[in-house]
């Protein structure tokens, strides 16, 4: 008995390996009809987590995305850390009821989950419910988190509310935070800039920006936003042609830049 047993399980593997085969060719093909038969006949033989986890992936190629979160859903019971991959998709989906519904049922569970706070979070302000959301954000930047993608984006997103809020001094504590955390936040960086700028701290928003520029891959969007900022601290400083200069400059980068197409009017 315990040899035939041992035999269906080898042969339950051989096929999973075959199947496994077909889909990767089919999915190649983008003949998802058959990939998800292939699919199903996967998980008859090896009913596990990553099976479903792929089979949720071609139900969401072919475009059917109830099927895929619902077989998303099945991988995540099998194994937890799969949650996550089903909250994004069902964010992403604009699921957010069943999202919430979800969340709700492990906050219930472990009241200081950090991915059920971060996606609780993101979802409230997708639906401008910032006050939710702050509390949710402060909930988060204040545990002490093991995910660092979650602390980095609950801080950005909690001083850009509080930007937003016109909360000054409790956004640049936020942005000052966020920096320590991650030295080469862009984003995080540029807001921070801004508050400088604002206040007349004209040389530690500079400080920010050429620290910025020495970083690379940046996108022409963000390096027009540099320039930009840039500008505006020579403006500020009354440096009127080297303002032109990086106004100039921001705009070859991106045309699109209503501050420095704003900015330039000023100094004609």
């Amino acid at each position: 008995k315990a040899y035939l047993r041992e035999e269906s399980i080898h042969k339950d593997e051989e096929w999973a390996l075959i199947y496994r085969y077909f889909i990767k060719c089919f999915l190649q093909l983008e003949n998802y009809d058959e990939a998800l038969k292939y699919g199903h006949l996967l998980v008859n033989v090896e009913d596990t987590a990553s099976h479903y986890l792929l089979l949720s992936r071609i139900y969401r190629l072919s475009g059917n995305e109830v099927a895929a979160n619902a077989t998303l859903k099945k991988a995540a019971e099998k194994k937890p850390k799969y949650t996550s991959v089903l909250l994004n998709n069902l964010i992403d989906s604009k699921n957010y009821n069943e999202a919430l519904k979800l969340i709700n049922k492990i906050l219930k569970k472990q009241p200081y989950h950090e991915e059920a706070l971060y996606y609780k979070s993101k979802i409230e302000i997708m639906n401008k419910m910032y006050a939710k959301a702050k509390i949710s954000l402060y909930t988060l930047v204040h545990l002490k988190l093991k995910n660092k993608k979650i602390q980095i984006d609950s801080l950005y997103s909690l001083g850009s509310i509080l930007l937003f809020e016109d909360q000054i001094q409790k956004a640049k504590e936020i942005f000052t935070k966020l920096l320590k955390v991650a030295p080469d936040s862009v984003l995080g960086g540029l807001k921070l800039a801004y508050i400088y700028i604002s206040e007349k701290k004209l040389q530690k928003a500079k400080n920010i920006l050429i620290q910025i520029k020495t970083l690379d891959n940046l996108s022409n969007e963000i390096l027009s936003e540099v320039y930009s900022y840039l500008g505006w601290i020579e403006k500020e400083s009354f440096n009127v042609k080297q303002a032109r200069y990086y106004f100039d400059r921001s705009l070859e980068l991106d045309p699109e830049n209503q501050r420095s197409k704003d900015f330039l009017k000023q100094l004609q």
